[in-house]
């Protein structure tokens, strides 16, 4: 990743929608990282008290739903044809990627869709299944 950073900042191909692209590349590999630790159980100490285990689970939940929600309002903003005299620019581009990125957070956090509890409430399942089975050996 930091090759492709440093030969977009040294290239003339460097564009504002660029490097917010790449910070919304790195976004969903943080959080599909973060998913994955979790499913493996790497994340989540076997010494951490339940709440911090359940803190921990639900911004997992939050920032997965958060990047999800981004990918739709994008493929959304990709079928609305703008006039080009009026739109368009690298600013607005910018300014909108970046607006999405930030609404999509609060559609995660709000968890008004219920997309959040319940992939929380899976993972959740899956780490107290994982942990009776640990004990069970």
């Amino acid at each position: 990743m930091p090759a492709i950073l440093d030969s977009m900042l040294a290239g003339s191909s460097y564009t504002p929608g660029a490097a917010a692209a790449l910070g919304n590349r790195r976004d969903e590999q943080r959080a599909a990282d973060r998913v994955e630790a979790i499913r493996q159980g790497r994340a989540v100490g076997a010494g951490q008290a339940p709440e911090q285990v359940e803190k921990k689970v639900r911004g997992v939940a939050e920032e997965f739903v958060s990047v999800f929600m981004n990918q739709i309002m994008k493929s959304m903003r990709a079928t609305v044809d703008q006039n080009p005299a009026m739109h368009g620019d690298n600013g607005e581009k910018f300014f909108q990627e970046m607006l999405d990125t930030e609404q999509s957070k609060t559609l995660a956090g709000g968890s008004g869709y219920g997309l959040t509890d319940l992939i929380y409430e899976s993972m959740m399942t899956s780490y107290r299944m994982r942990g009776q089975g640990a004990g069970a050996e």
